[in-house]
């Protein structure tokens, strides 16, 4: 049976590193470097190791679920031992074309209470944690984000750029913030494992991983802060059938220690979100810039990605002004969207289902589907514009971008 070896779990006042191995069967899906790194902004060495071990656990879990691996680890909270099996059956559910199979040797299982009564939040400054932010303002939730997640560590200045946008915000809302610099997506071989997924037409992170990998790097702060809630923003709406690894019946399954967590806003689409976050603005006099940003070398709003230019005209279908949300839009923006959409942006599954949402409240809205200007986004088809021609240029950048880098 392969497996995956937590050999040591080092804590050294704020900083948390695991040192690990793999069977070599397996090794092609890790990164070469055994080891990885995440910093916390408080002490953590009262925290116990079973707690400590979460987050790498999360990171790997459905890598040794598709590859019947056995993860090997001293000690492990109780409450999130018990939590794995039912996690597990959910991904099965989601992906009945792969199949899980895996398991966990744990030598010691410790439960962990602690009396629970603060709130906390994964807070990204995004559209989703935004609306989830001003729903709960009055549980005066602790913000919790991840530096390495959608921006890898290397690019410093743009992370930095982001960390003060998101103070700002909080320092706005009088929350405090907490930032947990982690080097966990440079664990896994992320292209190899997009290959051996590609049956589900979607990629490893968006798929498998991102849900619970996130989360479980809160269960030290939960411990030291004694947190009773964990808010985590859904990406998706009830009814939406659209498969991601953040979904409720993943993330509400996860619990460490007296922590529990609730994926927040299912009932909201993006647009209703959008209205959400404008409403509190016009009634407290805010303005609230988000980034939401792919582009993780810009430190603003490319508004060229396809997750830019799906906020915006999320923002335009609900009347609102993209520049109040922080896009500063170019000059010809109509012109230059049509251009991508039909050339350059591939559209996943995942995404076409949440452009048809927007594509419907433009048609519901009587200013914008009588504007001639918007006449082609209406028409426009996301699947059928996934031509080969497009996916040979996307794929052929990508090659060059790579020649370049090197």
């Amino acid at each position: 049976m392969e497996k995956i070896i937590i050999e040591k779990i080092q804590i050294k006042e704020n900083e948390l590193t695991y040192f690990y191995n793999v069977t070599e069967k397996i090794s092609k899906y890790f990164m070469p470097i055994r080891k990885y790194s995440l910093k916390y902004e408080m002490n953590i060495e009262n925290v116990p190791k079973s707690i400590l071990a979460i987050p790498f656990i999360c990171n790997i879990l459905p890598v040794s679920w598709l590859f019947d691996a056995e993860i090997v680890v001293d000690e492990l909270d109780e409450n999130f031992y018990e939590s794995i099996v039912p996690i597990k059956k959910s991904y099965q559910n989601m992906y009945p074309d792969l199949h899980f199979a895996g398991n966990l040797k744990c030598k010691k299982i410790i439960q962990n209470n602690y009396n629970a009564s603060k709130i906390a939040m994964m807070f990204s400054g995004g559209v989703d944690a935004t609306a989830t932010l001003v729903k709960h303002i009055s549980e005066k939730p602790i913000l919790i984000n991840l530096q390495g997640s959608d921006i890898k560590l290397k690019y410093k200045a743009v992370l930095d750029n982001v960390e003060i946008k998101i103070q700002n915000m909080a320092a706005q809302f009088s929350l405090p913030i907490t930032f947990i610099e982690t080097a966990f997506r440079e664990v896994l071989n992320e292209k190899e494992l997009d290959d051996f997924i590609s049956i589900v037409n979607d990629n490893y992170w968006h798929a498998l991983q991102h849900g619970i990998a996130i989360l479980s790097h809160a269960a030290p702060i939960a411990y030291l802060k004694k947190i009773k809630t964990l808010y985590i923003a859904s990406s998706y709406t009830k009814g939406d059938n659209a498969k991601c690894a953040s979904d409720p019946t993943i993330d509400n399954l996860l619990k460490f220690a007296s922590t529990t967590i609730y994926h927040d806003n299912f009932d909201l689409t993006r647009g209703d979100k959008i209205e959400l976050i404008n409403k509190y603005c016009e009634e407290n006099n805010l303005s609230l810039k988000i980034r939401v940003c792919f582009n993780e070398r810009k430190e603003e709003n490319c508004c060229k990605c396809e997750k830019c230019y799906r906020t915006i005209f999320e923002i335009i279908s609900r009347n609102g002004n993209p520049e109040n949300f922080g896009f500063d839009l170019p000059r010809n923006f109509l012109r230059k969207a049509k251009f991508h959409f039909k050339y350059k942006i591939i559209f996943s599954p995942a995404v076409i289902v949440l452009w048809k949402k927007i594509q419907q409240q433009f048609q519901n809205n009587p200013d914008l589907n009588c504007d001639p200007k918007y006449v082609w986004f209406l028409k426009f088809d996301f699947a059928e514009s996934n031509n080969f021609i497009k996916k040979l240029y996307a794929n052929t950048s990508l090659f060059v971008k790579k020649i370049l880098r090197k």
